[in-house]
Parts: C-alpha cells; sequence; structure tokens
C-alpha cells in the first residue's frame, strides 16, 4: 500500500487460533491472567457485525498460504493458555 516494506514481526502472545481443545487450553482454563471465560469474551467481541466469524484476517491459522509475510518471531508465556495455538 505504498509504506515501508516489512522485515521482520514479533508477536507477544498472539491469539493465532481457537483451538479450544489445544493442550496449553485443556491444561490451564483458568490461568491467572487470562481465563477460558475470558477468551470465549474476547471470541465474542470480535465476531460481532461480520458475516464470516472463522476468516483467515482474525484468525491467521485459518490461512491457505503465508509464505507472502516476512520471518516473525512469538513470544508466549510459560503460564499462558494459547501458547500451543
Amino acid at each position: 500500500r505504498g509504506g515501508p516494506a516489512i522485515c521482520a514481526q514479533v508477536l507477544m502472545y498472539p491469539g493465532l487460533d481457537r483451538d479450544m481443545g489445544a493442550a496449553s487450553m485443556v491444561a490451564m482454563p483458568d490461568a491467572p491472567l487470562l481465563s477460558r471465560e475470558d477468551i470465549d469474551y474476547m471470541h465474542e467481541l470480535a465476531d460481532r457485525g461480520v458475516g464470516a466469524p472463522h476468516d483467515a484476517y482474525r484468525i491467521p491459522a485459518y490461512a491457505v498460504d503465508l509464505s507472502g509475510l516476512p520471518p516473525g518471531i512469538v513470544v508466549t508465556g510459560e503460564c499462558d493458555p494459547i501458547r500451543d495455538w
């Protein structure tokens, strides 16, 4: 879009998927800073007013091809229920 080329990305605690059966979600449904209830609420907010709630723009794990993106670093926490996403 005419902006500078992005050479890298750093994703801090990203919600890249919605697999509520992921091992980290099952192991930590009531994590201290991010409970399953909190995650469900955030999904509800993100899905309001959109026709297709599971599109790749909001859930990168659903993308067919990510090859055009720059290299990335994903940062997760030890007690992060979404770290397996």
